[in-house]
């Protein structure tokens, strides 16, 4: 069934949060074109919803954190639709380093719907981001949400791309 829908979701977090987990396991390798994309300072996955019906694609755009690829990076955030921001809960610099990450992308993007995700709540003992950090950044930027969750186990993973999705088809008033 060929898509009604395409959109480009922008996924952004430092090295070593758990990026590559997560996508691996939430699109259980459904990548573009069947296979993952390693371009230039960006992979690119795929994933397929149906919500109301309607058939949509989620063109994930997982943008490397090399600094060497950091000129590009407004062009990767051009023709978003959403913005995914990943951080690790055990690792504050992985958190501070998304702070100027939502006005950047508005800028280029404008007001699409960002979702921050703190990632390895299975290390909780290890804890270095308080979830009301979590929620201050999110509310402070007005984001669309704040969601704790694990890579590793699975933990509150479901869901979020649908999440994602919903929040794009209402913004552009396709519902």
């Amino acid at each position: 069934m060929r898509s009604l829908f395409l959109f480009k979701i922008l996924f952004i977090g430092d090295k070593e949060v758990g990026r590559s987990s997560f996508l691996k396991d939430s699109l259980r390798t459904d990548y573009f074109n069947g296979e993952r994309k390693n371009t230039i300072g960006v992979e690119i996955y795929r994933k397929e919803l149906t919500i109301e019906g309607r058939v949509v694609d989620l063109m994930i755009h997982d943008v490397s954190n090399k600094e060497i690829w950091r000129p590009l990076l407004r062009s990767y955030i051009s023709g978003s639709n959403a913005a995914i921001l990943m951080f690790d809960l055990t690792n504050l610099k992985s958190f501070n380093y998304l702070f100027h990450f939502p006005k950047m992308i508005r800028e280029v993007a404008g007001e699409i719907p960002i979702l921050l995700l703190g990632n390895k709540i299975d290390l909780e003992e290890e804890r270095a981001v308080s979830r009301e950090e979590g929620t201050a950044f999110t509310r402070d930027n007005n984001l669309l949400g704040y969601i704790e969750i694990s890579a590793k186990t699975g933990q509150d993973c479901e869901g979020i791309f649908k999440l994602i999705a919903e929040n794009i088809m209402t913004q552009l008033q396709l519902h």
